[in-house]
């Protein structure tokens, strides 16, 4: 049974991957790559049935070269992580021959080159050894620039991704496929899109035997590496997932076949069923039968019992719970309290005065002026309907609404970087795995006798590792530095407080602009009310904390006064003695640094300081390397640790 499958693949230098080595291992061929100087030699590769090279009209001549047009296509390309090739994997149907196979793969190569202008390198492959013996396929390997006579131009940009040009490929393969079976006289068709898609359309045109075939799981596509890790015996994750496929799908197909089994027996035993009864009907005298209008009349009867009783049930609920709604001073119902006006809008009884009709005490009396009125303003309050009265908006209400709206922003943030932190780490963990795989995979040096001779390939292919690894160190460290940010992020809340606020505001800007208003209204009235104060000044806690205490009528000291003041009171000099003892033009400020400066004995900043000592410990290092003798070194190795040690104790000081 002819199946789709259509996989398109990129080859990326990222990847450590290569035009060149993709098309020698398909063709089966052997290539030098002349960008690194590597030699793929798939020369003596089985399984090849047929290779050519496909170009678009006035292509220059080199392009048939396989060699020739791939190392063209490698240089092209000047990124590091450049896409140097597009592959299209495709599934021939086994019901054909292999002449209507190799000519059905040509003509859907010649379409995608007329119309997206590349160079196609197809190559038809047929089943492996220890697989399926219908798997023939084609591989045709694409450039990711159109060629024109003067060489490889744009790039083909219509095919990155998951496109709708991939889609109208898979649909355009899925119709010259099913044009060739039908041209060679099979039944058999494939369908480009999903089982699900299918088995719909299956279900509205009430094809229910189609639908039930189309209720399978899709298969996962292995892949190469795991295929020969799996024929190796080392089980894997997506081996596990494919059988366990296959076997939910095998269930499946029992289930419909022992369905379809028991339908058939069900089937079988009414029609043996029917045929023995009108035997027994052809055999047995009429008179033996009973009659049938006795058997009519019987039934009419039962009926008609059954109909009465209950007609006579639903009499007597019914009146057992009707409500009292038409008698005087009745209330009304509980649906209606509080909510009607009047017991007529009910709908059920009308009221043609209000003697007739009392309404209840706790219903004020004034229902028909508040009716009359055009917006009446009313609302329930317990049993009482009262006006409405708005609550006034102030500032602590408006500060406490948009405070409100930064708190449940900054909740969703913290619950979706939660939410991501697992990923997050997951993935900057693969990251340093697979950089610790590529730096083993470091290329050695050249040694021995013809060592020189091989330096040329050994540089080119560090230059690809290196590439390689500059790429993966970028990845690593990006990945690295977003976990540093998500983790620093739910330690403080305050690197997520800027977020969430800008997210209100965007989210929320009337909210915003009312609480700013608030906020410009409030602040002027403190600074009215401060200035309007002459007798009492408000001061602010932390400064009246700071301020010393001062006489009555004393003058107001600055903050460099009262600093100045607190030097002089720690180091034992008094306030009065200072200025005798001070040269003329010299203030208290610079006493206290003059003295510092004679105390520490440098006119250095600690800065300046701890490079000076830095500096003469890295000259002593050197110093000690170069020296032979053992006492000298020891002696050496203690002033260093001096140094380093004071420089520690004064960081720790500075810190108390």
């Amino acid at each position: 049974m002819a199946i789709f499958h259509l996989a398109v693949k990129t080859r990326s230098r990222a990847k450590g991957q290569s035009a060149t080595s993709a098309a020698a291992y398909r063709a089966g061929e052997r290539i030098v790559d002349e960008r690194t100087n590597e030699v793929h030699d798939y020369s003596r590769r089985s399984g090849v049935l047929h290779s050519e090279i496909i170009t678009p009209e006035n292509a220059p001549d080199w392009a048939h070269d396989r060699s020739h047009l791939w190392n063209a296509a490698e240089q092209s390309e000047t990124r590091k992580n450049s896409t140097v090739s597009r592959e299209f994997e495709i599934s021939l149907p086994a019901e054909l021959t292999p002449k209507q196979r190799l000519e059905l793969a040509q003509d859907f190569t010649r379409g995608l080159v007329e119309k997206h202008g590349f160079a196609a390198d197809i190559a038809l492959h047929k089943p492996g050894k220890g697989g399926d013996n219908r798997n023939f396929h084609a591989h045709i390997l694409c450039t990711t620039r159109r060629l024109t006579p003067d060489g490889f131009g744009e790039k083909t940009r219509e095919l990155d991704g998951r496109s709708l040009a991939i889609e109208e490929i898979r649909e355009e393969w899925a119709r010259k496929a099913n044009a060739a079976l039908e041209n060679a006289g099979h039944n058999t068709r494939i369908d480009h899109r999903s089982l699900k898609v299918q088995m719909i359309e299956a279900q509205e045109r009430g094809d229910h035997e189609a639908a039930d075939k189309l209720q399978r799981i899709p298969t996962v596509h292995l892949g190469p590496t795991v295929v020969q890790m799996e024929r190796k015996g080392v089980r894997t994750e997506i081996g596990d997932k494919a059988r366990e496929i296959t076997t939910t799908n095998a269930k499946i197909i029992d289930l419909k076949r022992e369905r379809e089994a028991r339908i058939k027996e069900a089937g079988q035993i009414i029609r043996e069923a029917r045929e023995e009864r009108q035997n027994d009907r052809a055999v047995r005298p009429r008179a033996d039968r009973p009659a049938i209008s006795n058997i009519r009349e019987k039934s009419r009867d039962a009926r008609a019992s059954r109909s009465q009783s209950g007609a006579r049930n639903t009499r007597r609920t019914s009146e057992a719970t009707k409500p009292n709604i038409g008698s005087i001073g009745a209330n009304p119902p509980p649906i209606s309290r509080g909510r009607l006006r009047h017991l007529s809008q009910l709908g059920m009884v009308r009221i043609e005065s209000r003697s007739e009709g009392i309404l209840s005490r706790h219903v004020s009396g004034n229902l028909e002026q508040q009716r009359a009125e055009r917006n009446p303003d009313v609302r329930r309050n317990g049993t009482d309907l009262t006006s409405t009265k708005r609550e006034p908006m102030t500032y602590g209400r408006a500060k406490e609404i948009w405070t409100g709206c930064i708190d449940r922003e900054q909740r969703q943030i913290i619950a979706n970087l939660k939410k991501q932190t697992p990923r997050i780490a997951a993935e900057a963990k693969a990251a340093q795995i697979k950089l610790a795989e590529h730096k083993q995979s470091k290329p050695e040096p050249p040694r021995g006798m013809f060592a020189f001779a091989k330096r040329g390939a050994y540089e080119a292919e560090l230059n690809v590792w290196q590439e390689k690894h500059d790429v993966l160190l970028a990845g690593a460290s990006k990945k690295l530095h977003t976990q540093k940010i998500v983790a620093q992020a739910l330690r403080n809340p305050f690197e997520t407080r800027t977020i969430a606020e800008r997210r209100a505001a965007e989210k929320s800007p009337k909210v915003l602009a009312m609480y700013q208003d608030f906020q410009k209204r409030e602040t002027a009235r403190i600074v009215a009310e401060r200035a309007g104060t002459k007798t009492s000044k408000i001061v602010p806690i932390h400064t009246a904390r700071k301020t010393p205490e001062r006489e009555q009528g004393a003058p107001r000291q600055s903050a460099a006064d009262r600093f100045r003041a607190k030097v002089e009171q720690e180091r034992g000099l008094s306030a009065r003695a200072a200025p005798q003892n001070t040269p003329t033009g010299q203030s208290a400020a610079d006493k206290f640094r003059a003295q510092v400066t004679q105390e520490r004995g440098t006119g250095r900043t600690p800065a300046e300081e701890k490079r000076e000592r830095l500096r003469k410990a890295v000259e002593l290092t050197k110093a000690m390397n170069r020296e032979d003798n053992p006492q000298k070194k020891a002696e050496m190795k203690k002033e260093i640790d001096a140094l380093l040690k004071a420089g520690r104790g004064q960081n720790r000081g500075r810190g108390r």
